[in-house]
């Protein structure tokens, strides 16, 4: 079965609720290479986090599954403009409706 964008956003605004630490680590990562204007992806800092093991908002480890990536990619490049040249980011299906 295919994923729609919406079930997309969905599972992401899901995992978001319960991990937020995991995104502001991910976050501070992206802000620091986008001021140092180092080109970067989200992906090494995705691994990193499940190299950590780290334990979410309900004592659960943070699971970051591979089709959640680009829905945290397009929340960064929301939220901060300039980084939008400096991630390298594929298209995906939450680009198809723009």
């Amino acid at each position: 079965m295919e994923t729609t964008p919406d079930e997309m956003r969905r599972r992401y605004a899901a995992w978001r609720a319960v991990n937020a630490g995991a995104y502001e680590r991910i976050e501070r990562s992206a802000v620091a290479d986008m001021r140092a204007g180092r080109r970067f992806s989200i992906r090494p800092y995705v691994e990193r986090m499940r190299w950590l093991d780290s334990a979410n908002s309900e004592g659960g480890n943070v699971g970051i599954a591979n089709a959640l990536v680009p829905c945290i990619a397009r929340e960064l490049m929301e939220t901060y403009p300039d980084m939008v040249p400096l991630l390298s980011h594929s298209r995906s299906k939450l680009d198809s409706e723009v």
